[in-house]
């Protein structure tokens, strides 16, 4: 297990970077420095019990990351917890067109405020990604799956 930054160069304790994973166990196929997706910081545990690097700041998908004005990058976890219990909303999908311009698809719950809903994501997305950001909520009944039939949250700038 190695955590790797945005340069390909191992992480410091505590920078997030791509988890890749070294499988030696595997002869017929193994893996070698295989990006499995997933973004994390590692640690050294000061216990002395675990010899190798802990994984701490587990922030998920690098495929959900969107990119922050100020250059940074706020992750789908940040996000989803709000979104996800926000009263009303029963799917949602969030896709970045700009830098700070997002496409908010949304399938409501019967019952929805649909004022609620939309004053809630406008703040939420304007705290994160500032004032002048622009939200386009598409309320639907149905969000696309990709070929596989996988379901993103979040799409990021390509």
């Amino acid at each position: 297990l190695e955590f790797i930054n945005s340069q390909g160069e191992p992480c410091k304790d505590g920078e997030v970077g791509q988890i890749v994973i070294t499988d030696y166990k595997n002869r017929k196929m193994p893996l070698i420095r295989y990006a499995i997706g997933d973004m994390a910081a590692p640690i050294n545990c000061t216990c002395g019990k675990i010899p190798l690097p802990a994984l701490t700041k587990l922030l998920g998908k690098s495929r959900g990351l969107l990119k922050h004005p100020n250059g940074g990058h706020v992750f789908s976890t940040e996000l989803s917890p709000t979104i996800r219990d926000t009263h009303g909303i029963q799917q949602y999908q969030v896709q970045q067109i700009a830098l700070n311009q997002f496409l908010i698809r949304v399938i409501a719950q019967e019952s929805a405020d649909i004022t609620s809903i939309e004053l809630s994501l406008r703040a939420l997305f304007c705290r994160h990604f500032g004032a002048n950001s622009t939200i386009r909520i598409d309320w639907c009944d149905e969000i696309s799956r990709l070929p596989g039939g996988k379901y993103m949250e979040f799409i990021g700038l390509s």
